[in-house]
């Protein structure tokens, strides 16, 4: 199936399948292929194949996708993430194509892009980091796009079609070693508009792709709690504060290492490694009141960094197995360096019964599910705020 003949089957619907403007519109998200099986393994999807739209293909795919945008049922009705906003975003995208012959990107197709960028200005979450380090874009790249549709579109077009870009007030220029090597991650992280936007807000280096040192290829894709904030700071969100924690018998290695990569290992004031330094089960528990209180005041927005396991747990619908996290003898330590993971969070609460609430943004979805509060303690690591 071509992307020509997908849309003509959504629209025309002969069989009244998908009658409603949302239901079009999850049926072309579940259809379009790559994706990623539970098991981290890429799936072959041989039902329809992107290939090389023509551009009267793209056009008509946008024109269908804006129409569908604007007429879905929605709780927000008004302001820069109603629908009618955002199909007008997507139609900005489909004038702006066609004013632009040439592209920065190489082995992308222009079309595919577009439409790919279109989908992730329609649904911020589904942005995915697939089976790279690049949680900590991800969290920076799903805010950009669900608090500001219209400077995160315009940072997409520029950096695919301009080769530089502005996230707030900060300058991004990939490389061109970026701009040259979608091919070489194109089976970690195959949708190309988080390609271009992730790898490029990033600044992978790709060294790691040097034969024989393919295993460093996180340090290239991690992203520390300083550096996230400085993100957070650059795209005109305020009141940035980092309340981030590292094991005691951690922080000198991180340190040394986030001296390595070129990037700050806290943000600001941070205390987080000192309190967690004195105790850290009993610092973690506070925290995390912190933050679920953090969360409810005025809109404020929360990054939550944890043991990556929370998040695998959450995709898999199995929370309420998750176990403290212990080392090989059974003793409690914290999250293993290298085993981080960020996720943007919609809702953090701790009841009564020593129950965690969370919902967040990882791996392209919005997941939810309850932990058991000194199992997830276990695997907490902190939290970055900020203000919208």
């Amino acid at each position: 199936m071509t992307l020509t003949e997908l849309v003509e089957y959504l629209e025309n619907d002969v069989e009244n399948k998908f009658p409603t403007a949302n239901e079009k519109l999850e049926a072309l998200y579940n259809t379009l292929p790559p994706r990623f099986k539970d098991n981290g393994k890429l799936e072959k999807y041989e039902k329809f194949d992107w290939g090389e739209p023509t551009a009267k293909a793209v056009n008509t795919a946008l024109n269908a996708l804006a129409v569908w945008v604007k007429g879905e049922t929605k709780k927000v009705t008004a302001g820069p993430t109603s629908p009618e906003n955002r199909a007008k975003l997507i139609r900005q995208i489909r004038d702006y194509v066609k004013t632009k012959p040439h592209h920065a990107f190489t082995g992308i197709h222009p079309g595919v892009f577009a439409i790919q960028l279109a989908l992730r200005v329609r649904r911020p979450h589904s942005i995915d980091q697939g089976a790279t380090g690049l949680c900590g874009a991800v969290s920076a790249a799903y805010t950009f796009a669900k608090t500001r549709p219209e400077e995160f579109t315009k940072f997409g077009l520029d950096l695919f079609f301009d080769g530089k870009a502005k996230f707030g007030q900060m300058q991004v220029e990939p490389s061109a070693k970026v701009r040259l090597s979608y091919g070489l991650r194109k089976d970690k992280i195959p949708w190309a508009a988080d390609y271009v936007v992730l790898v490029s807000l990033r600044e992978c280096t790709f060294t790691s792709d040097a034969i024989g040192i393919d295993l460093v290829r996180g340090a290239d894709e991690t992203t520390l709690p300083g550096r996230l904030a400085e993100w957070l700071r650059d795209a005109g969100y305020t009141n940035v504060e980092d309340h981030t924690f590292f094991g005691k018998n951690q922080q000198a290695l991180v340190r040394e290492f986030a001296s390595q990569i070129g990037q700050p290992m806290h943000f600001g004031n941070a205390t987080g490694d000192a309190l967690a330094t004195a105790n850290r089960a009993k610092h973690a528990k506070q925290s995390l009141q912190a933050a679920s209180q953090a969360l409810k005041q005025n809109g404020r927005l929360l990054f939550l960094f944890s043991d990556g396991e929370i998040g695998h747990k959450l995709e898999a619908g199995v929370s309420g197995t998750m176990k403290e996290h212990t080392g090989i003898f059974g003793q409690k330590q914290p999250t293993s360096v290298g085993k981080h993971h960020w996720m943007a969070v919609k809702k953090l609460e701790i009841t009564g019964s020593n129950v965690v609430l969370l919902k967040a943004i990882t791996w392209g979805k919005s997941l939810q599910g309850n932990f058991d509060l000194d199992a997830f303690a276990s695997r907490y690591n902190g939290y970055i705020v900020a203000d919208p």
